[in-house]
């Protein structure tokens, strides 16, 4: 038996020099998959990106066949919770996690395990994952079988480790005929039918509309298998709709080629959404009129007895007068920023002078505070829309406005809001440096602004260039009040 760590792929009649064999160990330890430990890589669902033979021995399975794969599924059902909290904990923070919980009897555990987990960014799409080394906490026991998936127990057994142990909605097809071969019981609750019903049917057994109503262009796009999510609504037998998230992965069972589907309810997510912005315009609005009746007023109090001081200095000391007339025009500057910033903070301002005016004050703001030129040129025509609609596009104008002041290099901004038939398109252009591709910004204010788009059922793009600016634009259906 070789000692652990060793692969086995050296050559003995093979000699390298010290400097080469480092630099082999070097790239052996970049690539884990050789590693004793057994170790994963799970995107913010949760689901295996990649695997090392250590793990996949320890989940009886192989590389191809798990990847993908929710890890939920390996998960003791006491600990799915813990698992799910885990995964969020470390695909969002920046420290190691560490959590102690207990693998399905269907793995080779045969005790609880520790999770430890660093969170990392695929620079190519900007999203978090987790390294995650799978520690046994106690000795090993006797060595149990793999599931063979080539034949029909395994792939039963296969298919049960993967729907039973899952806390999402799920069902598996084949990926030749496109039939349902499986589902879990969460499934059949979420789409009202019954198993039977489901089982050995195609797609269109189960009413996945895109958001535009389409459902044959949707169900294309969910057949090709391209591990993206999409978010779709579900139709049920008594006519009421879902608001759900639509994924879809491959899966291998032996030489079966399968379709892991999982459906997650938006609905109540979509209702906390939409509180927390509500109770996030509030909070802005209260924190705007606290800066305006209090900061402001302390300030413009200060300017004025600065004033009356160098007044009195004036024929005694004119230097110290000009310099305390200095820090006049300095309080004067703070004062109006802090006003500038209590008026953008505050929505209110939004419905007393209308969407179009407030657009124009933004631009000049953005003015005065950067030093560039940032025009609005807004179509009356929207003048008289939903108020609630009008906030959400201002704050999607405001950040992204921001944004080019201040990342983008720019000289000029130019803020347009124009109606096209029924549908509002707003659109943002700097002449700023620009960006390549590969490097679009994904933060916070980013996803901000497209969950505002997708609360007015608009759509949020960004296009630029390196050299050429950058172009933000929303485009949502107009809504009258």
């Amino acid at each position: 038996m070789q000692p652990a760590g060793k692969t086995g792929l050296e050559n003995p009649g093979l000699k390298r020099t010290p400097t080469q064999r480092h630099e082999s160990e070097a790239a052996l330890a970049a690539d884990y998959k050789f590693s004793p430990v057994a170790q994963v890589t799970l995107d913010r669902n949760g689901c295996i990106r990649g695997i090392n033979i250590a793990a996949a021995v320890l989940l009886k399975g192989e590389s191809s066949q798990l990847t993908h794969v929710p890890f939920v599924a390996f998960v003791d059902k006491s600990c799915c919770r813990l698992f799910l909290d885990h995964v969020t904990q470390a695909t969002t923070g920046t420290k190691k996690i560490c959590t102690r919980l207990a693998l399905s009897t269907a793995t080779r555990a045969i005790g609880p395990v520790e999770l430890q987990s660093t969170s990392s960014i695929d620079i190519a799409t900007g999203q978090f994952f987790c390294r995650t080394a799978i520690v046994m906490l106690s000795s090993a026991g006797h060595p149990t079988a793999y599931v063979e998936l080539g034949n029909q127990h395994g792939r039963q057994e296969w298919f049960e480790l993967l729907l039973t142990n899952n806390s999402m909605a799920t069902a598996i097809l084949s990926a030749e005929t496109g039939l349902f071969l499986e589902t879990n019981e969460i499934f059949c609750r979420l789409a009202a039918r019954r198993q039977e019903k489901i089982v050995g049917q195609a797609l269109s057994a189960i009413q996945l509309l895109a958001p535009d109503g389409n459902q044959n262009d949707f169900l294309s796009r969910v057949s090709q298998i391209d591990n993206r999510e999409y978010e779709a609504r579900l139709v049920r037998p008594d006519g009421s709709e879902l608001e759900v998230l639509v994924s879809t992965k491959p899966i291998l069972s032996g030489s079966q080629h399968c379709v892991l589907l999982m459906i997650q309810d938006l609905t109540d997510l979509r209702r906390l959404r939409k509180d927390i912005v509500a109770i996030s315009e509030e909070e802005q609005r209260r924190f705007g009129r606290d800066l305006h009746d209090s900061h402001c007023q302390d300030l413009t109090a200060i300017a004025f007895f600065a004033e009356t001081i160098a007044a009195g200095l004036e024929t005694r000391d004119k230097e110290a007068a000009t310099q305390i007339r200095t820090l006049v025009e300095m309080v004067q500057r703070s004062a109006e920023n802090v006003h500038a910033l209590a008026a953008g903070l505050d929505s209110q301002h939004i419905q007393d002078l209308g969407l179009a005016v407030a657009l124009k004050e933004l631009a000049s703001r953005i003015t005065r505070r950067f030093g560039l030129a940032c025009t609005a040129d807004v179509d009356r025509e929207l003048e008289g829309r939903s108020f609630v609609q009008g906030i959400h596009v201002y704050r999607i104008a405001q950040e992204a406005v921001s944004n080019a002041a201040r990342h983008s290099h720019a000289c000029a901004i130019t803020l347009e809001l124009r109606l096209a038939g029924d549908t509002g398109i707003l659109r943002i252009k700097d002449d700023g440096i620009g960006f390549s591709a590969g490097k679009k910004p994904s933060g916070l204010g980013l996803r901000t602004m497209q969950y505002r788009a997708s609360i007015v059922n608009g759509a949020l793009r960004i296009d630029s260039k390196p050299g050429a600016g950058t172009t933000v634009t929303c485009s949502f259906p107009a809504l009258l009040e």
